[in-house]
């Protein structure tokens, strides 16, 4: 039986937006690598307030949006309005995606789909795996232990894999956290392309971050 899951906060989150505004540097060499090879249709799972969903559209593709946070939806939605877009937003957990088998030519799952614990990482590393199209490929990153939240947070542990946040626009949203050992079995699904664990520091807020970023293939 696993948590059950719990959007983010983006109408509580007090710290410089601008993150969030633009794609990040990792994903644009895998934009490149998509757009060469002819794929046009895109799932962002988890797309927050849209920063991804919007480069792909301007470049092209076809891009189903799915979040579990309405008012990070909102915020999206607002953006687009007057915008012709081909974009498809849709609200819903990702432990249920509303799409068919082998529905997307490409996924990208960019910080969010670690925000529930191992059983629910699981079935959406699953769900990600049926609707993408063989062949197809798939962007995802995962929290690494090595950051200082697996340490910091250790109190609010509830497995060996997940904690829940107590503080800031995350507050009781679950966060499982791997190492790199974890990470290479939970995706033995796919055939794995590329993996870099990256930490970033974040000199004003004290602490730094780590991830697994991942471009696996069906």
């Amino acid at each position: 039986m696993g948590v059950d899951s719990k959007p983010w906060a983006w109408n509580k989150t007090d710290y410089n937006y601008d993150c969030w505004e633009t794609p990040d540097d990792e994903f644009l060499s895998v934009f490149l690598r998509w757009k060469n090879k002819g794929y046009s249709r895109a799932l962002d799972l988890g797309c927050g307030t849209g920063r991804h969903s919007i480069f792909l559209a301007q470049n092209g593709f076809t891009v189903d949006a799915f979040d579990l946070s309405l008012d990070g939806l909102q915020s999206f939605e607002e953006k687009i309005q007057d915008k012709n877009f081909n974009i498809t937003i849709k609200a819903g957990d990702m432990l249920d995606l509303p799409y068919g088998r082998d529905a997307f030519d490409c996924v990208l799952a960019f910080h969010a789909i670690h925000h529930t614990d191992m059983v629910g990482l699981k079935k959406t590393i699953k769900n990600i795996y049926d609707v993408l199209k063989p062949e197809g490929e798939v962007f995802l990153t995962l929290t690494s232990k090595e950051g200082d939240s697996w340490k910091k947070h250790a109190n609010n542990r509830i497995d060996n894999n997940t904690l829940i946040k107590t503080e800031g626009p995350e507050v009781d949203v679950p966060h499982t956290y791997l190492s790199y050992e974890e990470a290479r079995e939970l995706l033995t699904d796919f055939q794995l392309i590329k993996i870099q664990q990256i930490i970033r520091y974040f000199p004003n807020q004290n602490k730094k971050h780590s991830h697994f970023f991942v471009l696996l293939r069906k």
